[in-house]
């Protein structure tokens, strides 16, 4: 009697010789793997030998601290059989020759920047960041040019020394920098928001540019700094002082409120007045002269100023100058007066001179601002202004002359 197989047993078998197949597939290419592995573990520690031998060229050095951190970054520690204790002869080994070659220098910076390397493995970022930084002031030796050595102390998590570290270098990388909003915000975001620890050549204008950038970001901060008083008809008198930006924003019509109190501490009355400037920029400081009309008795004053950070900003007019002839001194004030000049490719309005007298050391004594006489200033343009009261505290030798405008419509 003759036998047949069905359909189904058809399939078994078929299935039986693919899952073989399969299997078989699967074998070879976990062996493949494993002799990839173990050729690559054998390469790896014939470059670990070459590298920890004191006779090894920074060259050998390096490659090994490539190969080593690539393990890392993939996380293959176990795979390619490294253990942490492959970093620490490395550090011990890189230490000992950079000791002694007598530390760091241009001829010995493959073996800095493997030294720096296992500071970052081993998560010590601020023995990173100054090793970098070191490297950063030779210049950029070696593998990696001064701007990438700053934005890899950049990238680094924030801590007291990566921080030092990134804005002592803002200010020698700065003339290498295109993207200088984006800079900007990274010296800033070191800095705590601070202004003042931001220090080269032009930084205002940066930081004004920033300002008007996308990356610009608050919170608004600035100082009200009283100067001195200067007297009216009885008991009125103007308080005078400064209003300073020290955020990395525009404050929009800084105000501040002269609080008068009595002994006790208790409220007695408000005065306001605003900064001559109403769009102050990062850095820049205006004078402020505060109406106090008629006041009870107080025994003291008190100044209170709240910053905010500007919503819009009027578009800017660059290219601005003031000329002031020699103030003199009138029966009812000082009489100051000029041209303002125009060196902008668009016109201007509301152009508004902003003049500060001030005294010996340097104190506001008299503050006032003006228009141009004419509605709209051309470029390449001249138009005089003038300002014929300006009372003062006391004499000053010196005036401080500001210039603002918006484009004209």
């Amino acid at each position: 009697m003759g036998s047949s197989v069905g359909m189904s047993g058809c399939s078994i078998i078929v299935d039986i010789v693919n899952n073989s197949k399969a299997k078989k597939a699967e074998e070879e290419a976990a062996a493949a793997k494993e002799a990839e592995l173990a050729k690559a573990r054998e390469e790896l520690e014939a470059m670990r030998q070459g590298a920890i031998d004191p006779a090894a060229t920074p060259q050998q050095v390096w490659d090994y601290s490539l190969a080593l951190g690539e393990v890392y970054d993939a996380n293959e520690q176990d795979a390619m059989g490294v253990d942490g204790s492959w970093l620490t002869e490395l550090e011990t080994a890189l230490t000992q020759r950079l000791d002694g070659a007598g530390g760091l220098s241009a001829d010995n910076s493959l073996l800095g920047y493997s030294l720096a390397q296992v500071y970052l493995w081993t998560e010590r970022p601020d023995e990173g960041a100054g090793t970098l930084l070191e490297f950063a002031k030779l210049g950029g030796e070696g593998p990696m040019t001064s701007v990438e050595l700053f934005d890899s102390i950049a990238g680094l998590p924030p801590s007291d020394v990566t921080n030092a570290a990134v804005l002592e270098l803002c200010p020698t990388l700065r003339p290498q920098i295109e993207g200088v909003n984006g800079f900007v915000s990274t010296c800033l975001d070191r800095a705590g928001g601070d202004i003042s620890k931001l220090s080269w050549e032009g930084v205002l204008a940066d930081l004004e540019s920033y300002a008007r950038s996308g990356y610009a970001k608050g919170p608004a901060a600035g100082t009200f700094t009283y100067q001195s008083k200067v007297k009216g008809y009885k008991k009125t008198f103007w308080a005078l002082g400064f209003v300073e930006n020290t955020s990395g924003v525009f404050l929009e019509n800084p105000k501040v409120t002269a609080v008068l109190v009595d002994e006790g501490g208790a409220e007695l009355g408000t005065f306001q007045g605003y900064a001559m400037i109403d769009e102050l920029a990062p850095g820049v400081r205006a004078p402020v002269s505060i109406l106090v009309n008629d006041p009870p008795k107080y025994a003291d004053i008190r100044y209170e100023f709240n910053p905010e950070q500007a919503d819009y900003l009027s578009d800017p007019v660059d290219g601005l100058r003031v000329e002031a002839l020699q103030p003199r001194r009138k029966r009812y004030g000082w009489k100051v007066e000029g041209k303002v000049l125009s060196e902008a490719s668009k016109p201007a309005q509301f152009v508004k001179v902003v003049v500060s007298a001030l005294d010996a050391d340097g104190q506001l004594v008299g503050a006032t601002s003006t228009y141009i006489d004419e509605d709209k200033l051309e470029p390449g343009g001249e138009a005089r202004w003038s300002t014929t009261s300006m009372d003062t505290a006391r004499k000053p030798v010196s005036f401080e002359y500001q210039v603002t405008a918006r484009v004209a419509d």
